[in-house]
C-alpha cells in the first residue's frame, strides 16, 4: 500500500458483481439484456446512494453506455450523484454525443495512462473541449505494467484526497480481478441470477478468487428470484449480519 494512501484513508471499497445461473459475468452475444430481478436493481441503487464514487472500465463504457447513476430510490436531501470514476487507459471512451457519463452534467473523471506513441494526451484535450461546459476531468496515471491499466493504487490515492470515503467497484470483469488480486476489496455483494446466457462470457472470477483476495463468505438473502452472498474481508464487519436488510 503507499504512502498516500495511508496519509489519505484509503475509502471503504465495495465489488458488486452479477452472475447468470452458470457463473458466467457476461454475454457474449448482441443480445445482451438486463438479468437480474428489479428487487436486485433497486438494492444496487440503494448501494451507488451509500457511496461517494463509482467505478468501471472502459469495456463497460463501451458495451453498455452506463450513465451509472442513482435513479431507482431516491436520493438524500441534498445529496449530490456520486462521482463516475472510468478506467480508460488509451482513452477509448466514446465521444460525449455517444457517452451519458460524458453529457449528462453529473461528475465523471477519467483515469488514463500518458502513452506517447498512442498521443493519449492530444485525445484527452479532445475529450476536455468536446465536453466543455460538464463537470468531466481527465487525469493521466502511472502503469499497472504492461497492457494491465491504469496504477490501482494511483487511482485510490487521488479519489482519497478528492473526499472519497465509499467506493464501488461496478464493473467489468478485468477491472474486479484487479482489485481483488490487490486485495482492496473490504466487501462484495455477488448476485445470481436464475437466467443463463445464450453465449456465456465465464470471466474467472468464483469464490476461490476472492478466497485468495482475504474475502470470507459471511452471508446471504435472496433480492427477487436471485440468490445473493455478502463477502467481507477478514474483521471487516457490515448489516450486524441483518443481511435481509442491507442496504
Amino acid at each position: 500500500m503507499s504512502q498516500e494512501i495511508d496519509e489519505y484513508e484509503k475509502p471503504i471499497i465495495t465489488l458488486k458483481m452479477a452472475f447468470d445461473a452458470n457463473g458466467a459475468v457476461d454475454e457474449r452475444s448482441n443480445e445482451s439484456e438486463r438479468f437480474t430481478s428489479n428487487e436486485s436493481l433497486d438494492k444496487v441503487h440503494c448501494i451507488r446512494r451509500d457511496n461517494d464514487a463509482i467505478l468501471v472500465g472502459i469495456g463497460t463504457i463501451v458495451r453498455d453506455n452506463p450513465s451509472l447513476t442513482v435513479r431507482r430510490v431516491p436520493l438524500a436531501e441534498g445529496q449530490s450523484q456520486p462521482l463516475r470514476v472510468i478506467l480508460d487507459r488509451s482513452l477509448r471512451i466514446p465521444d460525449p454525443d455517444h457517452c451519458t457519463a460524458l453529457n449528462d452534467g453529473n461528475p465523471t473523471v477519467v483515469f488514463f495512462v500518458d502513452d506517447p506513441y498512442k498521443f493519449t494526451k492530444a485525445k484527452a484535450a479532445e475529450i476536455m473541449i468536446s465536453s466543455l461546459g460538464m463537470p468531466v476531468t481527465v487525469v493521466d496515471v502511472e502503469s499497472d505494467g504492461a497492457n494491465v491499466g491504469c496504477s490501482i493504487e494511483r487511482v485510490i490515492d487521488i479519489l482519497a484526497k478528492k473526499g472519497v470515503r465509499n467506493l464501488m467497484i461496478e464493473g467489468g470483469p478485468n477491472v474486479a480481478k484487479q482489485f481483488l488480486e490487490k486485495k482492496l476489496v473490504d466487501r462484495a455483494v455477488i448476485i445470481k441470477s436464475a437466467i443463463a446466457f445464450k453465449e456465456p462470457f465465464m470471466g474467472d472470477i468464483n469464490h476461490s478468487t476472492l478466497e485468495k483476495a482475504d474475502m470470507n463468505l459471511i452471508g446471504g438473502t435472496k433480492w427477487g428470484v436471485d440468490d445473493v452472498e455478502f463477502w467481507s474481508k477478514s474483521g471487516f464487519e457490515f448489516a450486524n449480519g441483518e443481511f435481509d436488510k442491507w442496504p
